[in-house]
């Protein structure tokens, strides 16, 4: 990408009919809707003048900043941008879902419901990007194991299809260790990306609910 030389009347070319409101009615419902595409087609253009977004990257930045991660400030812009490239075409079908702009720089988190599905994101991003801090969450081995002495024991009494209620979630170490890393996450200024359920999975996700509940205010098991 370095050294790439771009016009940003080549990025507005493709959205002129999206900037007019198509009925005095909707002028209003536009306008904020306008303005954002504006905002992110000024990153578009500044990051690929420094070679840090590639001109085919840039009309597909603006709609998914706009209409997929709502963002708007040019800060928040901007740190979609830094990284958005690096989050295209993730391994098995893993998808960006959401992303919550940190104040700090170079510093990502995950989140997602499977830790699988999280911990390939994670590794496809170092790959990608070793200059960036990627953190996912890392319980201590004590909780770990109170954890798997609590699960042994809910299936010895209850089955072995039972699962552990709320309640029992949330009195656990391991609950208590994710809810501290996404607190500290967000106050130390990470970006964090979303990851949603693209392992399909059905059954509850205590800790990815309470990581979205903390972050936007709702659960967020939604299913691509």
């Amino acid at each position: 990408m370095a050294g790439a030389v771009f016009d940003i009347s080549t990025l507005l070319l493709g959205f002129t009919g999206m900037l007019q409101p198509r009925s005095a009615g909707a002028l209003a419902v536009s306008s904020a809707g306008n303005s954002a595409r504006s905002q992110a087609m000024a990153v578009a253009a500044e990051w690929t003048r420094k070679g840090r977004l590639s001109p085919g990257f840039a009309r597909r930045f603006v709609l998914e900043a706009v209409d997929l991660y709502h963002l708007e400030s040019p800060a928040a812009l901007r740190k979609l941008a830094e990284l958005y490239e690096s989050i295209q075409r993730l391994p098995k079908g893993h998808f960006v879902e959401r992303v919550t702009p940190g104040t700090g720089s170079g510093k990502v988190a995950i989140i997602g419901r499977g830790h699988e599905g999280v911990l390939n994101v994670e590794a496809t991003l170092k790959a990608r990007r070793p200059d960036l801090d990627v953190q996912t969450f890392q319980p201590s081995e004590k909780a770990v194991t109170e954890w798997r002495a609590l699960l042994d024991s809910v299936k010895r009494t209850r089955g072995s299809q039972a699962q552990l209620t709320r309640e029992e979630v949330q009195a656990s170490q391991l609950f208590r260790e994710n809810s501290d890393w996404i607190a500290r996450m967000r106050s130390d200024g990470f970006t964090i990306l979303d990851v949603g359920n693209s392992q399909l999975q059905s059954a509850p996700g205590f800790f990815y609910e309470y990581e979205t509940r903390f972050l936007y205010g709702e659960a967020g098991t939604r299913v691509r």
